[in-house]
């Protein structure tokens, strides 16, 4: 699921925070009791060991799940839901239990298409089809609120805001921010990494390394090849040292630390490069910062911008930065898939993007990849849409040629005399401009080049 923070927070007010103060009533459907039946689908629910759950949730497994013979009623609408108990939801997430977004969560969606419950959208962009068979989960910066009673129309900055108010007015819900930071286990046996400035002393135990002797280096070791522990463990030169606190022996940590260690404050480095006194001066990143846009897969967005979020409190909390959040803006990018599966070499369906270069050149691989779809949605990769591509970029090319002045150089232009195909073809080259610069500040790519493309078929009859 790839989603912006604004929408995804939305859709949790819409779906979820109207359900957080249920009323429990029994069905009325038949059946076995609800304990006998909860306590049968857990039973009989598959096993995995622990670091595989979170995986489960991002697989394309079978959705498994029983009703519960129970719903809960919604305190907005007084609208009865239905309680399910599946093995996709983890337990250690949140409180356990969640209100499912069928119609803006993959994983929800097929769940209910699987017990033919209700998939009811919440939100939809204003100038973009959605097909009623998929969820709706690549969202973008124009989407409208839709089924959601006198807040239907509204976009969702206005929506949101609309919501909590009507909510709290009602006594039904309060505004909360709600984190998602878990536990950073920052180790890594491997070379590739900041040293852990710490030592061990059978005297003193845990040491750290004095300031003076920052940073701790990396040394030149032949192989890197993992064998059991850190590669760095193999040399004795770095390994062997002395405690700093007693002076005796000691042995320095082996381990690494993550990089996005060094990627949650290396972009405050940015600012202030060439400061050979400190990482950064505090008014000179404060000055640049915070950073006007980040663009990531989900897996940034869930990882690294955590980190670097909370990092950045942490040195706003020791008063080093004036500022406590680091980006201004998140774009989640989708991915480019093949055959309906993520590109990987195990798999044999990796798509080398070398073949098209050479074949058609840089401009139609990279025009083709924008074409294919929304970015901030997964995309399928297919052979059929280069040619096309590639065919439109060498229409405009022979186009562009054609139109050229006798001076080879444009002149002033005055449309005032023009009609005809002539102004037809003026007024809409004004409304691609329009298209093409606002499509581009969403990032709507695929859009931009299909305004281009409807431009060319004006163009086209009068240049070539």
């Amino acid at each position: 699921m790839h989603s912006s923070p604004g929408v995804k927070a939305l859709v949790a007010i819409l779906c979820g925070l109207m359900a957080a103060l249920p009323e429990s009533t029994p069905a009325g459907q038949g059946g076995e009791p609800a304990p006998a039946i909860v306590a049968l689908a857990v039973g009989g629910a598959p096993s995995e060991p622990a670091p595989f759950r979170h995986q489960m949730v991002l697989t394309d497994r079978v959705k498994t799940g029983v009703f519960t013979g129970r719903e809960v009623v919604n305190p907005v609408n007084r609208e009865p839901i239905p309680v399910y108990v599946s093995d996709y939801v983890l337990m250690e997430y949140g409180t356990g239990a969640l209100m499912a977004v069928p119609a803006h969560d993959d994983r929800d969606f097929e769940f209910a298409k699987k017990f033919s419950l209700p998939i009811r959208r919440v939100v939809e962009p204003v100038d973009e089809e959605v097909h009623e068979d998929q969820p709706f989960v690549g969202h973008a910066g124009n989407e409208r609120v839709v089924n959601s009673g006198h807040f239907s129309g509204m976009s969702v900055a206005e929506a949101t805001e609309a919501i909590i108010r009507w909510l709290e007015g009602e006594g039904k819900g309060r505004r909360a921010v709600s984190y998602r930071l878990r536990d950073w286990l920052v180790s890594r046996q491997r070379y590739w990494g900041a040293p852990i400035p710490m030592v061990y002393c059978d005297t003193d135990g845990l040491v750290p390394v004095p300031e003076d002797q920052l940073p701790v280096l990396l040394p030149d070791i032949a192989d890197y090849a993992p064998k059991g522990s850190s590669p760095l463990a193999a040399s004795e030169e770095f390994v062997n040292t002395t405690c700093p606190a007693c002076g005796g022996a000691a042995r320095r940590e082996t381990d690494t630390m993550d990089t996005f260690v060094d990627s949650s404050w290396y972009f405050l480095r940015y600012c202030d490069p060439d400061n050979d006194d400190a990482p950064w001066s505090r008014e000179v990143v404060d000055a640049w910062m915070p950073v006007d846009q980040y663009i990531g897969g989900v897996e940034h967005a869930i990882l690294h911008l955590m980190y670097a979020r909370f990092v950045t409190k942490a040195l706003a909390d020791m008063d080093l930065l004036g500022f406590q959040e680091p980006f201004a803006n998140l774009f989640t990018q989708g991915m480019i898939t093949h055959q309906g599966a993520k590109m990987s070499k195990s798999k044999g369906n990796v798509i080398s993007p070398s073949t098209y270069v050479e074949r058609y050149g840089a401009d139609t691989a990279r025009c083709n990849i924008l074409f294919l779809g929304p970015p901030a949605q997964d995309a399928d990769w297919s052979d059929s849409g280069v040619g096309g591509v590639h065919r439109f970029l060498s229409r405009v090319w022979r186009l562009a040629e054609t139109a050229r002045p006798p001076g080879g150089e444009p002149g002033s232009f005055d449309p005032s005399g023009l009609e005809g195909g002539a102004l037809e073809l003026v007024r809409k080259a004004h409304w691609a401009i329009d298209k093409v610069t606002g499509d581009i500040e969403r990032f709507q790519f695929n859009t931009a080049i299909a305004a281009l493309m409807e431009l060319k078929t004006v163009w086209h009859p009068m240049g070539a």
